[in-house]
């Protein structure tokens, strides 16, 4: 009988091993970089930092994506479609100077377009920034039921 349990006790010593040298790497993010590694311990904790951020500046379009995700992503593709033929230009200057009633790819209204602009501090000056702008503005909007194509 003392044979058999001695693998097994072995074993679940192993495990419990394993999981606390799991979850102490989980907590110590870029421990694994080194100078050696393709990407260093410096970078790693810039984009780490970056990546827990909630809306961070000048984002890329699969930061956005990220955050807001693919279904948000595609909708919001579609609507843009349907609303202004996906001009990102939409009554917007090259800042994101609002020159209309209805402004972005969205053609969202400008009152709607302000609220979601405080929420990410984005100005709307390229897709991915009028993505989390739109998606930012879903409390008011009532997810996509604020705009007239939202059956797209």
């Amino acid at each position: 009988m003392r044979k058999l349990l001695v693998p097994f006790v072995t074993m679940f010593a192993m495990l419990g091993l394993g999981a606390s040298a799991g979850s102490a790497a989980a907590k110590k993010p870029c421990v694994r970089h080194t100078k050696e590694t393709a990407v260093t311990k410096q970078q790693c904790i810039k984009q780490y930092k970056r990546s827990n951020q909630r809306w961070p500046k000048n984002p890329r379009a699969w930061e956005i994506r990220r955050r807001v995700g693919m279904y948000n992503w595609n909708k919001a593709s579609r609507v843009a479609m349907c609303e202004t033929g996906k001009k990102v230009r939409w009554y917007l200057g090259p800042n994101g100077e609002i020159r209309g009633r209805y402004v972005s790819a969205l053609g969202m209204y400008v009152s709607t377009f302000e609220y979601g602009r405080r929420k990410t501090g984005y100005r709307g000056r390229n897709w991915q920034e009028q993505v989390a702008i739109a998606v930012a503005a879903h409390d008011i909007t009532g997810n996509w039921n604020g705009w007239g194509c939202r059956s797209a």
